[in-house]
């Protein structure tokens, strides 16, 4: 999402506040042209990927853009990987679930009792 900070109304620093109370988790590159040092760092704080003032290039904004696509594809394989693990741990029974029986050294065949 790209959000301007001075969005009229609320402000971007606050809507994107709304959206994480919210339960909304999106990725978002701050623009302004009237940034400071310290509107940047509170924009960075709140979790922005990126924060670039305005006028902008072009291909700086398409490369913030990118490099969040790219986050974001590795952030969702990455919680696709942990639910099935998740899974796969919680179709295991009970006793198998638990790591002290591995980690004494046991056999597979005292594992297995």
């Amino acid at each position: 999402m790209v959000l301007d900070v001075r969005l009229p109304g609320t402000g971007g620093l606050e809507f994107r506040r709304t959206l994480l109370e919210s339960g909304i988790r999106l990725l978002v590159i701050f623009v302004s042209g009237y940034g400071d040092i310290s509107m940047s760092v509170r924009a960075m704080k709140s979790g922005a990927m990126e924060f670039l003032t305005k006028p902008l290039r072009d291909q700086e904004l398409l490369d913030a853009v990118q490099a969040g696509i790219e986050r974001d594809r590795a952030r969702r394989q990455q919680a696709e990987l942990i639910a099935e693990l998740r899974e796969r741990f919680d179709a295991l029974a009970p006793r198998t679930r638990s790591p002290a029986v591995v980690i004494t050294g046991s056999q597979n065949k005292q594992i297995a009792y």
